[in-house]
């Protein structure tokens, strides 16, 4: 059960948060002295949803040096594909970040077909 003061995970059965101490018993699940302020219970969650983020922000920043870096041969070509992969590691997990996560692969998509132009290009010649 959570608290829904501080977004606290607590056993089961318990009165009091192990966090902020709040009552969690008689139905208040966390309201002290009867009552609750929105901006904590928001924060609480909004704490929990915020932690696994990283990926996608991975994602999404080697999807930008892939579109920044078109005209080196291989660093695109390598920050695109490692940017596909962590896109859809986020997205697949169902981490945080599902915006950064699909912006990460956008942009890893479309730095890395002119990336792979350029490589050709450069081999043919």
């Amino acid at each position: 059960m959570y608290c829904v003061k501080c977004g606290k995970e607590n056993k089961d059965g318990s009165k009091f948060c192990v966090n902020c101490g709040c009552s969690l018993t008689n139905g208040n699940q966390g309201l002290l002295s009867g009552t609750v302020s929105y901006e904590n219970t928001y924060s609480g969650v909004r704490n929990m949803e915020n932690k696994s983020v990283g990926l996608a922000v991975a994602s999404m920043v080697l999807g930008i040096v892939s579109l920044l870096l078109v005209c080196v041969p291989v660093v695109p070509i390598i920050c695109a594909v490692l940017g596909l992969i962590l896109g859809a590691a986020s997205l697949a997990t169902k981490k945080g970040g599902k915006g950064m996560a699909i912006a990460g692969l956008v942009t890893s998509i479309i730095g890395a077909v002119p990336a792979v132009i350029v490589a050709v290009t450069g081999a043919s010649l």
